[in-house]
This record gives structure tokens, sequence and C-alpha cells, in this order.
């Protein structure tokens, strides 16, 4: 289990996140957790693209997030 912090930043429409595990695990917990779901994953340098297999009602549903390592 992770234990995460968030900051929100409201104006910029971001959320971050501290946690003392590092930056590959988060990317792996992240990755699991997303394809039980039906995302499609893609990694490139610590940059996530989830995106869903599915139409909804909106459109396709698609997530960017970045993993940084702060020492």
């Amino acid at each position: 289990m992770m234990t995460v912090c968030a900051l929100q930043d409201v104006e910029k429409g971001e959320t971050r996140f501290t946690s003392k595990k590092s930056a590959k695990e988060i990317v792996n917990t992240i990755e699991e957790a997303a394809k039980p779901l039906g995302f499609n994953v893609q990694i490139q340098n610590h940059k996530l693209k989830l995106q869903g297999d599915k139409q909804g009602r909106k459109g396709q549903l698609s997530v960017s997030t970045q993993v940084c390592s702060v020492c």
C-alpha cells in the first residue's frame, strides 16, 4: 500500500502527490491498477498516458500524468 499526500493547484487544474516510494514503484502501481479497469497504458520516461478502450457518453477517457523523483 502506498501512502501519498495530495497538494492541489486549483488555478492550474493540477493535483500533485508526494510519496516515499520511488518513481518506478509509483509508475508500476498506477499501471497495475489501470489495466484491469480497461485502460491502455503508454509509458515513456516516467510519463504515463492512460486511455480508456470504450467510448463513454462524452468520448474516450484519457488521463496523462508525470512522475518525478525529488532528492
